[in-house]
């Protein structure tokens, strides 16, 4: 669990939509 999991999570939901 990280800060890096949250921006890797943003990042691929951003992509997505």
């Amino acid at each position: 669990f990280g800060w890096i999991d949250l921006l890797i999570f943003q990042i691929y939901i951003r992509q997505y939509v």
